[in-house]
């Protein structure tokens, strides 16, 4: 049986597309650098080609390299790392710092926003950030999610910190 893939999502902007073994390169560039990887979950990002490798051949249906539609080039990753009951999705999304205050994450989240309620039918999605992260926090926000809870000192992927926990209906 074929492993399902992620669909190909097009905006004027960008492209969501499966991860390849091409994005290894760029991969390794945004999971180094420290301030990209400050706020992530505890979860030790890949930091060698051979765990990359094993991300790009999972090839889940949910996770998407992020790419500017008219050059191809690489931007970062989006992804839902968890769905629950087809009712419950959780996104999030990591760039490349130089592409930073562009809106390219809030043009991906928001076409994963549309294809979670269109295509999966999730009725609600949610972001866990890190309380510290404010651009994450006003980005998510400005997405139409509520702030439901702050948790403190909350376990967040193995790394303990206050926990803002935002929800979106669809």
């Amino acid at each position: 049986m074929a492993k399902k893939e992620a669909p190909r999502l097009v905006t004027p902007r960008l492209t969501l597309r499966r991860l390849t073994e091409t994005d290894i390169l760029a991969m390794s560039r945004l999971f180094v650098d420290a301030e990209v990887t400050r706020y992530l979950t505890g979860d030790t990002p890949p930091s060698d080609e051979h765990s990359m490798l094993k991300i790009v051949r999972a090839r889940r249906e949910t996770e998407w390299a992020i790419t500017l539609t008219a050059t191809g080039e690489f931007l970062g990753i989006a992804l839902m790392p968890k769905i629950t009951a087809d009712y419950l999705g959780e996104i999030g999304c990591v760039l490349l710092r130089e592409f930073w205050r562009n809106s390219y994450a809030t043009e991906a989240l928001d076409t994963l926003i549309t294809h979670s309620r269109a295509t999966l039918g999730l009725k609600q999605l949610c972001a866990r950030i890190d309380s510290e992260n404010v651009a994450s926090r006003r980005l998510t926000e400005k997405l139409g999610f509520a702030l439901d809870a702050v948790l403190p000192e909350a376990d967040f992927g193995g790394r303990v910190c206050d926990l803002a926990y935002y929800s979106k209906k669809l």
